[in-house]
């Protein structure tokens, strides 16, 4: 399964998909029941916040998205310590993998004509962590 997430993550961000939009869809769409306007959401985090390069690479925003939908809370009394420890070994994961999570600064490494190639490197790897999390915190089935 993590290898099929990967590539259609890529695949997706190849073909015209943001960042964020591409790890968010190739994580959530094997769940039958998702509603596909969730998809929606990830749109203004690719190329940054707002697509001001700035903030969080939009790959990794997209899988803190699937694990927010797939495993956060729906109310205050439920514990929120166990999507956030998800999140946080998934950018602690993102970093070890880019050094750092700002896509300005990891585009400028890229380089302009490895750019598309290297972001879609760093999309394939963040949705397999996302899978290989979840499934470790049996988060996914």
């Amino acid at each position: 399964m993590k290898a099929k997430i990967s590539e259609n993550a890529s695949g997706y961000y190849m073909s015209g998909l943001n960042c964020a939009e591409a790890v968010l869809r190739a994580a959530l769409e094997q769940i039958e029941s998702v509603d596909k306007e969730i998809f929606r959401m990830a749109t203004p985090f690719g190329g940054g916040v707002g697509g001001t390069k700035q903030e969080l690479c939009g790959a990794l925003a997209g899988g803190v998205m699937a694990i927010g939908y797939l495993c956060g809370r729906t109310d205050a009394e439920v514990d929120a310590g166990p999507s956030k420890a998800i999140a946080a070994i998934l950018r602690e994961r993102f970093v070890q993998s880019a050094g750092k999570t700002q896509c300005q600064i990891l585009i400028d490494e890229f380089g302009p004509e490895q750019q598309k190639e290297k972001c879609a490197v760093l999309v394939f790897q963040t949705a397999g962590w996302v899978v290989d999390l979840l499934e470790e915190h049996e988060s996914l089935k």
